[in-house]
C-alpha cells in the first residue's frame, strides 16, 4: 500500500486535551509525506462537524479521515459519527469519502466487540503511534477505493 495515495486526503482530528492534539498531529504527519496543511484540528465535536460539513461544501470528493474522541465536550464523537452517518444514509450530505475512526484511551470494549459502537468504521487507542496510524489509513484507502470502484485517487 503506498500512502503517498494519501497527499490528496484531509485528516479531520477532534481532540479536546491539547497535548493528545500535539501528540497526534506529530505522528500523523510522520506518516509516509502527508502535508501537515491537510491535517485539520479541532477541539470538540461541534467544532469538527462544522469543519466537516465546511470541508463537504468545498470538496465533497475529497478523502476524508474523520478521528474522534469518544468523550468531548459540547458534543462527544459517537453524537457526532450518528448524526453524520444519518445524514449521509438519508441523502442530506452527500459524503462518500469520509472514514469514521473513534479514538479512546479506553478502547477496550470497541477492541473486542467492534460492533458495539456501529457509527465508527474503525477504532484506535489514543496513544496511538506511526504504526497504527498507517494501518488505519491503510484501511481508509481500501474503503475509499471500493467506494470509487478502485480508484484511489480524489476528485481535483
Amino acid at each position: 500500500m503506498a500512502l503517498e495515495e494519501f497527499c490528496d486526503a484531509r485528516i479531520l482530528l477532534a481532540e479536546d486535551e491539547e497535548l493528545f492534539r500535539d501528540v497526534a498531529e506529530h505522528q500523523i504527519c510522520e506518516i509516509g509525506k502527508f502535508p501537515e496543511d491537510n491535517l485539520l484540528l479541532t477541539e470538540d465535536g461541534i467544532q469538527a462537524e462544522e469543519t466537516l460539513y465546511q470541508l463537504l461544501k468545498e470538496e465533497p470528493e475529497r478523502q476524508i479521515v474523520l478521528i474522534l474522541d469518544v468523550r468531548m465536550p459540547r458534543k462527544d464523537g459517537p453524537t457526532v459519527a450518528q448524526q453524520f452517518k444519518a445524514k449521509r444514509a438519508s441523502g442530506e450530505v452527500r459524503a462518500p469519502n469520509v472514514y469514521v475512526v473513534c479514538c479512546s484511551s479506553t478502547n477496550r470494549e470497541m477492541e473486542e466487540n467492534p460492533q458495539a459502537m456501529p457509527e465508527f468504521d474503525m477504532s484506535i487507542p489514543k496513544n496511538f503511534n506511526v504504526e497504527i496510524l498507517k494501518e488505519m489509513m491503510g484501511k481508509a484507502l481500501s474503503t475509499f477505493s471500493r467506494n470509487l470502484g478502485g480508484s484511489t485517487q480524489a476528485a481535483p
